[in-house]
């Protein structure tokens, strides 16, 4: 958002910085990543502390993935906003729901059965 404000004024002396708001998301959003990871190294065990390709990577994530999920929030919101507030349910199928006899039905019954069925009772004969 601070990009596009600098692309609309012209120049980042140009912006209005009257909007403390904006500032403090944006510096709280950037810093998460690099202090997460700045504790995680400091309190790694010394085994783990040389390995500092590990936290490197954790950190460039950390940043991707806080701006994402950032993103998400304001797509979110603005849905919201616009009264796009339905809600898109993936399907499932009946096997897959705690009534069901599937693997998580099974589960929610009291434990994981086995996955074969149980054989069924031959049909009653017919008398005529």
């Amino acid at each position: 958002m601070l990009a596009y404000w600098v692309v609309q004024a012209g120049s980042i002396n140009a912006l209005d910085w009257k909007v403390p708001i904006l500032l403090v998301a944006t510096v709280y959003v950037l810093i998460t990543g690099p202090l997460q990871t700045l504790i995680a190294y400091t309190n790694a065990a010394p085994e783990m502390r040389k390995h500092r390709g590990w936290f490197l990577a954790y950190l460039v994530v950390a940043i991707l993935y806080s701006e994402y999920m950032t993103l998400l929030a304001r797509v979110a919101h603005l849905r919201q906003l616009f009264g796009e507030s339905e809600w898109r349910v993936t399907p499932r199928s009946v096997e897959d729901t705690p009534s069901g006899n599937g693997i998580i039905g099974r589960f929610w019954a009291g434990g994981i059965a086995p996955l074969e069925k149980p054989p069924k009772a031959p049909p009653e004969p017919v008398s005529a």
